[in-house]
């Protein structure tokens, strides 16, 4: 085993990195330099007609990073770090399509949401396990008990937090882990709300899922809806490209 972890080691510039990041998470300082690099080169480069704006690269970078599992206090100086650079651009460039604005406040929502979480719940992630099913992650699932956490900033858009749970439940279900529950957690409103999976929400959730492949699979692209709530949504951008 020390011969494949040695060998690895030397040979993937990854796994160096996460080792090296494990063995002495001061080195997170150092790492996330690079990272910064990535989204400077999108939202402020030297020469601006060069600058791409492309959130789907600066949000890997912030992902990459995270998987390294550095200090929250390196994880939010690189989260607000985004829309530090995207407000600076506007700032010195010029006004920006809209697009571009409610790109940028959804990034920094998301990032809020994950920093009072690990700020409210320091000794969570050393309890709870990370989960990544078929292109979903659960960032804090208590395995012993069958609970999945999920942290939210706000209760406004409750019923949506209630179904994104629900659909987490759904897929631990078809890998065999029956009789899961989810809590939803609002730790600024000191609010909490149980969730569970009922027969019927794996009726609608069927029907979710068959409502998606139908607008995937279109020759021609979905009509805009154009509704006050596509300002929140996470996946804005791909709308509104």
């Amino acid at each position: 085993m020390t011969e494949f972890v040695l060998e690895m080691y030397s040979n993937s510039k990854s796994i160096k990195e996460y080792i090296d990041h494990f063995l002495n998470p001061d080195v997170g300082a150092d790492v996330i330099e690079k990272y910064k690099k990535i989204i400077e080169k999108e939202f402020y480069p030297r020469n601006p007609m060069n600058a791409s704006l492309k959130y789907s690269v600066a949000k890997k970078a912030i992902k990459d990073f995270a998987d390294l599992k550095p200090d929250p206090i390196y994880l939010g100086e690189l989260m607000l770090y985004l829309p530090e650079l995207a407000s600076r651009y506007t700032s010195e460039f010029g006004d920006m399509a809209e697009q571009y604005y409610t790109s940028a406040e959804n990034n920094n929502t998301v990032t809020e949401g994950k920093l009072i979480g690990e700020n409210t719940y320091t000794d969570r992630a050393t309890k709870y396990t990370e989960l990544e099913l078929e292109g979903i992650k659960i960032d804090y699932y208590d395995a012993r008990n069958k609970v999945v956490h999920e942290i939210k900033k706000s209760d406004k858009m409750e019923a949506a937090h209630e179904a994104q749970v629900k659909y987490y439940l759904y897929k631990l279900k078809q890998h065999g882990i029956e009789g899961a529950t989810g809590i939803l957690e609002y730790p600024s409103l000191r609010h909490t709300a149980q969730v569970e999976l009922t027969d019927q929400d794996i009726v609608d959730i069927q029907r979710w899922e068959v409502e998606i492949l139908d607008i995937i699979n279109r020759e021609e692209m979905h009509a805009v809806i154009h509704k006050p709530v596509c300002k929140r949504c996470s996946y804005y951008e791909f709308c509104y490209c």
